[in-house]
């Protein structure tokens, strides 16, 4: 093992520890948490008594013990040589000592209890014998980069997993050469003797660490663009002095997917979010992989059937219309099927398709080399590889293009490539780092079914995976997290600062993010967005089967129409509603939660389907997508509970770090039956969270409930430990359960007399809420609509079974607001500054019947934090100005003015020294000797040591006089070059979103990626035949002839109560034909005419709607005809194209032909008397409307025509009697449930 550090305790009053190099004559001093270089006679004198020899220092590890935060100093005890390269000698790492460093008198985590199980699982992660470093002396090798690559490019650290331990080491200054730089992945390197010559053949595979974690906690790609399980393999071939290399990567998909549940057998793959959402991290993707690489193919592995075809479908959709300039050649190879008989055609058919769509085959991008002194050549792209986890069909495919690459890179170097040593060790090379990367991310070594006894093997390694990968792989990823030092990451303060910085990654001090914090206000502005928020329980979804709830037209009432429906009449009647509010725009996003969407039974608590979910889910992306929303997430599900968000199309490329969860409350947290769904999300610099829940039942257990809300207050978690209380805005939804404490009869009563605020003295949820057991801190609006729960089903009565329920607001719609300076105690705030906690716009019930419980939804206004990055680029410039530097360090000299010299410091000065400035300035941290005329002093703030810089030729004695001048004088320069990756990222964010937008803008024609084309509208049937009849079909079907011809067409008549025109007849004159008309009855019937072709531009749907007229008079022979309904619609249309009127809602007190976006539906007045209140909601009205009698003028649809014109004379349409067809009788009156359909209101376009 060789001996490369010393590792010596000093002794004195804080803790201080010396670390030799035996490369190096300086040594490091880390004393009080500080790190600094002492001289070679500082040294000297401070390495006495024992010492440690180790081969490596890894950096410092902080890991937080309760409050407190315990460093840790990772150092290297045991390793195992692999190879040498030129002078480069790469090591396993084997074994690791941690050493405490800021705590007095403990140095090993044994002595400190709390940091022990932490300390154990990062000590566990380097014994793996899969970390590897190279001791390279005149940096001949690095193994965390690529040979072609700069240490100065853009992904020189993303390899290197110890890089968030070198925190103290950039804080203070202080070189990285002390340091190891460390990869995860395989190395391996052999000799091989050419001609008497020795070889030297290597294949380092490093595992990028910026997307770290096991199969399945980690797939796909995050918000930044970074893949689970990305490698870059680098194949390095040295003979006679020169060195060439190329470099192969793989990664998984850049799309949002996961595999959830229990993962036994085949893969079950989802997409955690929709395509169109995945477009910004996989542009930012591509985007990074170009700088580095220039050019980039793609290589798709993957099956084209099953979820796999769904995954693979949308990459190639994606990778095709990248845009932004990206042109990423792409070959799709399902491995699995044309591999699986015939390897060799397999393989012959995978080079045909590279040659296709590559010039120059596998040879295109050329690759890297150079001697001593020069560069001949550079590797201008790689192949881009992955199949699902990127492990066994990836690596066949690697080794069959390192393969072909060899020759090329054997014949460049002066090796005879008819060689065949070298492609078998290669490829024994690629099985070793293939394995090694398996055991990382699955657990177990690769796949390599070739034989009999390997496909035994590789049954063996399935399983083993399958009991890892679901049962121990959460701690494996802890210990990813812990190594990767995501301390830091985890404080609210540092997620908020991230967010105003855009979630770019840079490289200041905690105490410049709090600033950030501290000075938003500075550098962002507030947009309002609107937020619609709705539960609803299903009842089991036993009518969602059913064609009225399928078709989703009650669903659109509650979520679309809701607050124009209460606005109708006034006071309204369903609910709160702002009159001065628009509800022509819909809401910028859609939360909407479900409870009971499955039976709460035992067999769906023990397995639930996602069946029902996903099929609620498919007709809400329908519904939603038209009208230019795209589903945030595919929903999160909890047995009944479920959630789904919806943004408009014109957010999605400013919505970032999307994560859900869901927590169980039944049985103490065991059974689901119970419980929330939360899904969170970033928007702008503004964080949202939304939950729905679904609480305990019963009338007497609010105890139970209130357990139920602190539970899954504490249980919501979400990447890098965030909770509830970490967002910006919370809402809470669902069936809440609390009740009214009041006798049945007496709540019922005033329920009739809408006496809503006596019924809320008694509501238990405004009750605990009052007296601070629950929500506190939340907010709700006023409920002016009658409680939701519980009705009989499809009847506005509520409970009449034998438990005869008290009727109760259970559903309901709550928010939150967190303080903009939520760290900060409440008297620093800003004293002119204020932060609205939302605007309520409307909080009611719809009237949909197919439950038990009634829906409820609520709009909020809100107000988003957007950042303008040229103020924050400004601000960022002034902050870094006045931190001061990192090390908070100044150097200190005295003048003796007396005898002009410089006063000889001991230790009595260094006291004197320290504690005058502590008192004058702030507290110091350390102070010691540089050498006899000089000391340094480190301050607890780094804003100190500016304030200390100027007391340079203070006097602190009459004669003696400060000389004080900054450790780290050029700190702006250093934190301004972080700002440049700011830029860029800006920039990049820009050009994406801009490129969004632009797809984003073709989806308003209701089209929406990765979801199937509706079927067309089925056929009408054919009309019937009418003998000798002049109908109104007969007319226009004339009329359409008569306008294709150029002839004038005749006057169009509508059915009575139906305006095809642009203003229909008053009611009241229609009434009054009526009672002219002795052949009018006043009985009526039911028919149902199908409307396919009246739907508007984005409809999907078709449905039948009750459409009610009266029947014809029993003592005639006549009878309607609707054959000519959509003919006279489309006639009125082509004579008049300009005229929308028609599709316009009707005037209060008119019937009207009216249009939705699923259907069209003739929709009558109400009639003039308004019923009770009472039974306003309970029946359809249903109105007697006249039967035309032959010869009968009626009014001008157009209104009172002027006197200078002759009214208008309206021909009869019905003939004599005496030629009519015996009387028809009208269609049967259809069942309870029908006759009770709502009418389906109007959409706006």
């Amino acid at each position: 093992m060789p001996n490369i550090l010393r590792f010596y305790e000093v002794e004195a009053s804080t803790p201080s520890y010396l670390l030799t190099h035996r490369d190096f004559e300086t040594g490091l001093l880390l004393e009080n948490s500080c790190l600094s270089e002492i001289s070679t006679a500082q040294t000297s004198e401070l390495r006495t008594g024992n010492f440690s020899n180790y081969s490596g220092c890894l950096g410092i590890l902080p890991i937080v013990d309760a409050s407190n935060v315990v460093e840790l100093l990772v150092l290297v005890s045991q390793v195992e040589s692999v190879g040498k390269i030129h002078d480069g000698q790469v090591y396993r790492i084997l074994d690791v000592d941690l050493k405490i460093i800021n705590i007095p008198h403990v140095t090993k985590p044994e002595q400190a209890p709390g940091i022990l199980q932490q300390a154990s699982i990062a000590r566990r992660f380097f014994s793996t014998g899969r970390s590897y470093f190279v001791i390279s002396p005149r940096n001949g090798l690095r193994i965390h980069i690529s040979q072609q690559s700069s240490d100065f490019s853009e992904g020189n650290m993303k390899y290197v997993w110890n890089r968030g331990m070198f925190y103290r080491w950039k804080q203070f200054s202080v070189a990285e050469n002390w340091l190891c730089k460390v990869i995860c992945g395989g190395v391996d390197m052999r000799e091989i003797n050419v001609l008497g010559s020795w070889a030297q053949l290597a294949l380092i595979t490093r595992q990028s660490c910026e997307r770290a974690g096991t199969r399945f906690n980690t797939r796909g790609v995050d918000d930044r663009g970074h893949v689970a399980n990305f490698c870059e393999s680098e194949i390095i071939l040295v003979y006679e002095g020169k060195m060439v290399s190329y470099v192969i990567t793989r990664g998984s998909v850049p799309l949002f997917w996961d595999q959830p549940g229990i993962q036994v057998g085949p893969h079950k793959t989802r997409f955690t979010r929709e395509p169109p959402f995945s477009r910004s991290a996989f542009l930012r993707h591509m985007s990074r992989m170009k700088r580095l690489y220039q050019n980039v193919c793609v290589v798709d592995l993957l099956s084209d059937r099953g979820s796999e075809g769904l995954i693979s479908h949308a990459f190639r959709k994606m990778v095709q219309d990248a845009g932004m300039g990206l042109h990423i050649p792409y070959v799709q190879f399902d491995y699995h099927s044309e591999c699986r008989t015939n390897p060799d055609e397999g393989m012959s058919l995978f080079t045909t398709l590279v040659q296709k769509e590559l010039s120059g085959g596998f040879n295109a991008f050329g690759f890297f080399s150079r001697d001593s002194s020069s560069i001949y050549s550079r590797q201008s792209g790689v192949f881009r590889i992955n199949c699902l986890d990127c492990l066994d069909r990836t690596n066949r495919i690697m080794r069959a293009i390192s393969h072909h690459v060899l020759t090329q890179l054997l014949a460049a170097i002066g090796i005879p490539p008819e060689n065949q040593k070298f492609s078998s060790v290669l490829a024994s090379m690629f099985v070793f780092c293939g394995d090694e990367i398996s055991k990382i991310y699955a657990g177990t070594g690769a796949l390599n079914a070739e034989s009999r006894a390997g496909k035994l093997r590789d049954g063996a390694k399935s399983a083993s995976r399958t009991i890892q990968n679901n049962f121990l792989d959460d701690t494996k990823q802890i210990s990813f997290d812990i190594v990767r030092n995501t301390l830091f990451v985890d404080s609210p303060i540092y997620q908020k600062a991230k967010s105003l910085l855009g979630n770019v990654d840079l490289n200041i001090p905690f105490k410049l993010r709090e600033l950030i914090c501290d000075n938003q206000l500075t550098f962002t502005n507030f947009k309002p967005v609107t937020v619609a928020v709705g539960t609803w329980n299903v009842n089991g979804g036993k009518q969602f089967q059913k064609d009225e709830t399928k078709d989703l037209t009650d669903i659109a009432l509650w979520l679309f129409e809701a607050p124009k429906e209460s606005t109708k009449e006034y006071p309204p009647v369903n609910g709160f509603v702002d009159v001065t509010a628009d509800f022509n725009e819909l809401p910028d996003i859609y939360a909407i939660g479900f409870e009971e969407i499955v039976d709460l039974d035992l067999k769906n608590i023990v397995s639930t389907s996602t069946a029902t979910s996903y099929e609620w889910h498919e007709k809400l992306n329908a519904l939603m997508s038209r009208r230019g929303y795209t589903s945030l997430i595919n929903g999160c599900q909890l047995v009944g509970v479920c959630m789904f968000v919806f943004v408009k199309n014109s957010l999605v490329p400013h919505i970032e770090s999307v994560a859900s969860h869901s927590v169980k409350t039944a049985l103490g947290g065991v059974a689901g039956n119970k419980g929330g769904v939360a899904i969170r999300f970033e928007l702008h610099a503004t964080s949202f969270c939304f939950v729905c829940a679904h609480f305990a039942a019963g009338q007497s257990n609010v105890q139970d409930r209130n357990n139920d809300f602190h539970t899954l207050s504490q249980g919501f978690r979400f990447p890098h430990n965030q909770t509830l209380s970490d967002h910006d805005y919370v809402f809470w939804c669902g069936d809440f359960n609390y009740r009214i404490d009041m006798e049945n009869y007496a709540c019922r009563d005033l329920i009739d007399q809408c006496q809503w605020n006596q019924l809320q003295e008694n509501d238990q949820l405004i009750l605990q809420k009052a007296a601070g057991q629950v929500f506190e801190g939340y907010q709700e609006g006023p409920i002016l609509f009658a409680p939701t729960y519980k009705y009989d089903l499809l009847t506005d009565t509520y409970d009449t079974s034998e438990k005869c329920r008290t009727p109760a607001w259970t559903d309901r719609v709550l928010w939150w607001r967190r303080p903009a300076f939520f760290y900060l105690p409440r008297e620093h705030w800003p004293q002119d500054f204020s932060w609205p906690s939302g605007d309520l716009m409307y909080y009611g019930r719809a009237e949909v019947k197919s439950s038990d419980h009634r829906p409820v939804i609520a709009y909020v206004s809100v107000q988003t934090q957007v950042v303008d990055p040229h103020l924050r680029k400004n601000t960022l410039r002034k902050l870094i100005a006045d931190i001061g530097p990192q090390d908070a360090s100044v150097y200190v000299k005295i003048v003796n003015l007396q005898e002009n010299n410089w006063v000889v410091f001991d230790g009595k000065w260094v006291e004197y020294v320290s504690d005058y400035l502590g008192e004058m300035v702030g507290k110091v941290s350390r102070a010691r000797l540089v050498d006899e005329y000089m000391m340094i002093v480190t301050f607890k703030d780094s804003q100190h040591a500016i304030s200390t810089a100027q007391l340079t030729n203070h006097r602190m004695q009459p004669m003696l006089q400060l000389r004080v001048e900054l450790v780290t004088p050029n700190y702006r320069e250093l934190m301004n070059s972080e700002l440049v990756k700011l830029d860029d990222a800006t920039q990049l964010n820009a050009q994406i979103a801009l490129e969004c937008e632009k797809r984003y803008a073709k989806m308003s024609n209701g089209t929406s990626v990765g979801l199937p084309k509706r079927p067309p509208p089925p056929k009408r049937p054919p009309p019937p035949k009418i003998v000798e009849s002049r109908s109104m079909g007969d007319l226009a079907r004339a009329n359409a002839a008569a306008i294709g011809s150029g002839e004038e067409a005749a006057p169009l008549l509508a059915p009575p109560g139906l305006d095809v025109g642009a203003k229909s007849s008053s009611f009241q004159d229609l009434r009054k034909n009526q009672s002219q008309n002795s052949l009018i009855d006043d009985s009526q019937f039911t028919v149902d005419i199908l409307t396919t072709d009246f739907d508007p531009p984005g409809s999907s749907y078709t449905s039948q709607e009750d459409i009610r007229f009266p029947p014809p008079p029993s003592q005639s022979n006549s009878y309607y005809d609707f054959s000519g309904l959509q003919a006279a619609v489309e006639s009125t249309k082509m004579s008049d194209p300009g005229n929308t009127n028609s599709l316009t809602p009707p005037s209060s007190g008119t019937g009207s032909l009216t249009s939705c976006d699923s259907l069209a539906v003739v929709q009558s007045s109400l009639p003039p008397s308004i019923p009770p209140k009472s039974d306003r909601h309970r029946k359809p009205v249903q109105l007697p409307l006249p039967l035309i009698a032959p010869n009968v003028s009626m009014p001008s649809p157009m209104g009172t025509p002027p006197e200078d014109e002759d009214p208008p004379q309206i021909p009869a349409i019905l003939p004599e009697i005496s030629s009519m067809p015996p009387p028809q009788l009208p269609p049967p009156v259809p069942p309870k449930t029908e006759r009770h359909k709502k009418p389906v209101p109007f959409y706006p376009k």
